[in-house]
């Protein structure tokens, strides 16, 4: 895999992450920046293409079902903190509210 803006599978990495799952996900520049990941708090995250750094980190969260769990939790956290419906909600609210003001840009306030 190369690097690219675009991540695909999001998915189910988030779906993954909110049932507590410890995942290992290519550092991208989509994943990176957009997603609140951090390597070895709530995931492990891998240069794209190293196979080796892939199968440490696979080999390091399935030697470790204490860190594995810590991992998966803190995944969690992050997905019912960023990507509840509650917090969709609220965002979309308010993308709405800003267009709906004369003159307004909605797409500078886009925080979904």
């Amino acid at each position: 895999m190369t690097d690219n803006s675009y991540s695909g599978a999001t998915t189910v990495l988030l779906q993954a992450m909110a049932m507590a799952k410890p995942v290992v996900v290519s550092r991208t520049e989509a994943i990176a920046a957009g997603y609140g990941l951090e390597d070895e708090v709530n995931c492990r995250l891998v240069p794209p293409g190293d196979v080796d750094a892939f199968g440490r980190a696979v080999t390091d969260v399935l030697g470790n079902p204490h860190r594995a769990e810590a991992l998966g939790a803190r995944a969690r956290e992050t997905v019912e903190r960023s990507y509840s419906w509650e917090r969709y909600t609220e965002a979309l609210l308010q993308i709405l509210t800003s267009a709906t003001k004369k003159g307004s840009d909605p797409s500078r306030d886009l925080t979904l």
